[in-house]
């Protein structure tokens, strides 16, 4: 299976509507809060975090006694670009009732449509849920991890990608509604329009 390596800007995001926003110093520190106050805005978002050494952490809190998961609720498209994501016990859902996807992109640098891992790599560890309305797409050179209890609908464009068991992964992801596709770019051998199927 061919790579197509996707190395987009947040200058490309910004033509198409998105409001950017770059993390720095303790927005990297925690970027939990990062999140949620990125994601304060009804405008799309596209949040660069390559910056950050440990990339976008996203994680509820359990205890003996207590679980509660992190919740990030969209209220339009959002896109990371992050060379690291980790998240466990996280729930991805619409405020309003809205359908809006979640992108996270690992950028490939390499440009020579082989994965190019500069040492990054995205992890969902367990009981990472998202809504009908509110699918993910994972793109990067580096290794994708799915853990136990995972139930998510979506679409993983990776290399390697390494599941693990008691995971659900349902539809595929579809078209933003304006018609934007953040997939990456398919190779001009293959024709105008055309969509090569990810790796798994």
């Amino acid at each position: 299976m061919e790579w197509n390596s996707f190395n987009p800007s947040v200058s490309d995001f910004e033509s198409l509507g998105y409001q950017s926003v770059v993390f720095s110093g303790s927005q990297c520190s925690n970027t939990g809060n990062a999140v949620e106050d990125a994601l304060s805005t009804n405008s799309r978002v596209v949040v660069d975090a390559r910056g950050c050494a440990n990339g976008i952490q996203l994680a509820g809190t359990s205890s003996w006694f207590t679980s509660r998961p992190y919740n990030l609720q969209l209220r339009n498209h959002v896109v990371f670009l992050t060379d690291k994501l980790d998240m466990n016990r996280v729930n991805i859902s619409s405020r309003g009732g809205g359908s809006y996807q979640l992108f996270a992109i690992g950028p490939d640098t390499g440009g020579n449509n082989q994965p190019t891992c500069s040492g990054g790599s995205f992890r969902l560890n367990q009981n990472v849920n998202t809504a009908t309305n509110t699918p993910m797409m994972l793109y990067s050179p580096c290794s994708v991890t799915i853990g136990s209890n995972n139930d998510f609908s979506g679409q993983i464009y990776a290399w390697p990608v390494r599941r693990r068991r008691h995971q659900r992964h349902r539809k595929p992801l579809h078209p933003a509604p304006d018609g934007h596709e953040l997939r990456p770019p398919p190779r001009t051998a293959h024709g105008p329009g055309q969509q090569r199927q990810a790796p798994h």
